[in-house]
C-alpha cells in the first residue's frame, strides 16, 4: 500500500490523525488540508491513557497497546 493510499483512506474515513513511526511519510502540506495530523504509535497511547484515565476506562488503552504491538507492554507494566 502506499502513503498515498493510506491518507486518501484517512481522509475517506474522516480520521482526525495518522499513527505511524515515521512522521516524515505524511508531511503537513499534505495532512494539514484535510485536518488530520500524523502522530507516533506512543504519542498516540499516551494521550489515549490520558483521557480514558479521565474517563476511568484504561482497558480500552491496554487492549489499543496489544493491538499494535501485541508481545509489549504487557497489562502489569501499563497498569503501575
Amino acid at each position: 500500500m502506499q502513503l498515498t493510499d493510506v491518507l486518501a483512506a484517512a481522509v475517506a474515513l474522516g480520521a482526525a490523525l495518522i499513527a505511524t513511526a515515521n512522521r516524515n511519510d505524511f508531511p503537513g502540506d499534505a495532512c494539514d488540508p484535510h485536518g488530520i495530523a500524523a502522530v507516533r504509535p506512543d504519542d498516540f497511547l499516551l494521550d489515549r491513557l490520558v483521557l480514558d484515565t479521565q474517563d476511568q476506562d484504561i482497558p480500552s488503552t491496554i487492549a489499543c497497546a496489544h493491538a499494535i504491538c501485541p508481545s509489549k507492554p504487557s497489562d502489569s507494566a501499563i497498569a503501575k
